[in-house]
């Protein structure tokens, strides 16, 4: 068996090769922005892994479209879906998607119209929150309580960009500056090959009403596997980014919850992040193919690190089993659908 790993340059690839050496699968990586891309078309593999990219916005769009230029190729053999992929590192997508799946979420509005924004801008309930359709961990996030600054705000993202620029701490510095390197960093780590640049985009704002958030869960459920923690707050109230995790059981509302989702939209390789309210209810936040891991473990109970299963009710089974950034159940996964679809 040989797996064709669809991927970018900017995607690290160190738990993805450790995972195929503890599967023992051979593998090789198809570089979509390569110039001869279309060369792999001629090999012959059982099935893909797809990696897409985080960053730039022109990577996505390129990637998306030759990825759909595939699609009757990578029918039934890919992990994950194209459904999924395509609102991935998108705030705009993913509200449409939440919308059109009546998913519970926050109310929110993504106007390309001017004048509907400022009259939208004029009567709206504040606070609000604007949100760069991409950039994760609080990064491209505004909390909004003034009405002249929201209307500044919507005239900036129409008429020169609509990037959310925050130098209120040493750490929105350092993330500004990050964010400004990381383009090189790519550079760099690809042997001077890709440099991808961010483009001040315009003519759209996304807005978001302000809801009262107690939680924010992440629950992750790849195959049969359900993992899952608190995002804890950061000093300036952000759960998202904060990379503080609050162990113990996840509440079983939630678990249930999220298979019931996943169940009907066949998504069986993502990353919930869930808001609760004070009143109890939950809200998608963000939904995600790729998420980061900045600990081994996802779930932890009682001081042991393990996953939920299933079994007409949660069972909680202690083992390592989000090993290489949770890749190895990537991979099986992948490999237990290739069975099911030869036996089709």
């Amino acid at each position: 068996m040989k797996i064709g790993v669809i991927i970018t340059p900017e995607r690290k690839r160190e738990n993805i090769i450790n995972a195929f050496k503890d599967l023992d699968i051979e593998y090789d990586f198809i570089d979509l922005m390569a110039d001869e891309w279309d060369s792999y078309l001629e090999k012959d593999y059982d099935g893909y892994l797809i990696y897409p990219p985080s960053f730039p916005d022109e990577w996505k769009s390129l990637f998306m479209k030759r990825l759909f230029l595939l699609k009757d190729m990578l029918k039934g053999k890919s992990l994950p879906s194209l459904d999924s992929i395509i609102m991935y590192e998108s705030k705009i997508t993913m509200h449409d998607y939440y919308k059109v799946n009546n998913l519970p979420h926050i109310e929110s509005h993504s106007f390309y119209n001017y004048q509907q924004a400022v009259e939208y801008g004029k009567k709206c309930r504040l606070p609000v929150v604007i949100k760069e359709d991409s950039g994760s961990g609080a990064i491209g996030v505004k909390i909004i309580s003034r009405r002249q600054q929201l209307l500044r705000v919507i005239r900036r993202s129409f008429l020169l960009n609509n990037k959310i620029r925050k130098y209120n701490s040493i750490k929105s510095i350092k993330n500004s500056l990050k964010a400004k390197l990381y383009p090189y960093k790519i550079f760099l780590d690809s042997k001077k090959q890709f440099l991808p640049k961010s483009s001040n985009s315009s003519g759209v704002i996304h807005i978001q009403s302000y809801v009262k958030i107690k939680n924010e869960w992440r629950v992750i459920r790849i195959g049969d596997s359900f993992f899952g923690h608190k995002k804890l707050e950061d000093e300036k109230g952000f759960h998202s980014g904060s990379l503080n995790k609050g162990w113990g059981h996840v509440k079983s509302d939630l678990l249930n919850l999220v298979k019931e989702w996943s169940d009907k939209l066949q998504l069986e390789s993502m990353c919930f992040d869930i808001f609760e309210d004070y009143e109890g209810n939950y809200y998608i936040n963000e939904l995600q193919v790729m998420f980061g891991t900045s600990t081994d473990a996802q779930l932890i109970v009682d001081n042991k690190v393990g996953r939920y299963l299933f079994n007409g009710g949660w069972v909680f089974e202690e083992g390592n089993f989000t090993r290489n950034g949770c890749n190895n159940l990537r991979i099986e996964l992948l490999i237990e659908g290739l069975s099911g679809y030869r036996d089709c």
